[in-house]
């Protein structure tokens, strides 16, 4: 009797410290999982877009400066865009595929043609070129930082040893 009784006490000896490191364990899951939130985002992210260059608002500026457009024609521009997303939205809406691929396509090639026309006054600026260009120089080298920010580390890697 007194054998089964000693390995009864070695066998609880045993379980006695996975018992509480596994009690340890959950109660600091459950610590970290009161701290998670369940907002639903209303965007959704895109990998490699946090840093945004704002060329749009660059070139208006230098155009509203410069005086060839005024901020009226500027907002009007926006709002027409808005009108247009708005028409293809209700045309996807009702359910008329035909009407919605030919506006989208008479669209599209409205929207081509103001680009070549943005690229056209682009090239003709020397002054808006060299905006451009250093406003894209700040953005690669704040985009360098964040380059392997997604990527897994070497845990083995020391100070001692960097390769």
């Amino acid at each position: 009797m007194k054998n089964s009784q000693i390995k009864n006490n070695y066998s609880l000896l045993f379980l006695l410290p996975l018992v509480l490191f596994s009690a340890t364990f959950t109660l600091k899951a459950t610590e970290e999982m009161g701290n998670i939130t369940m907002k639903i985002a209303t965007k959704e992210a895109k990998r490699g877009h946090r840093i945004h260059m704002h060329t749009r608002e660059i070139i208006l500026d230098y155009m509203i400066n410069k005086g060839d457009i005024t901020v009226e024609q500027a907002e009007e521009h926006k709002r027409k865009r808005n009108l247009q997303r708005n028409e293809l939205k209700a045309l996807k809406k009702q359910g008329n595929m035909e009407a919605f691929k030919a506006r989208l396509n008479e669209i599209k090639a409205e929207h081509n043609k103001q680009r070549k026309e943005l690229e056209e006054y682009i090239k003709n600026n020397d002054e808006l070129q060299q905006q451009l260009k250093e406003r894209r120089s700040e953005h690669r080298k704040k985009s360098k930082g964040n380059k392997h920010k997604h990527h897994k580390k070497d845990f083995f890697k020391t100070p001692d040893n960097n390769q």
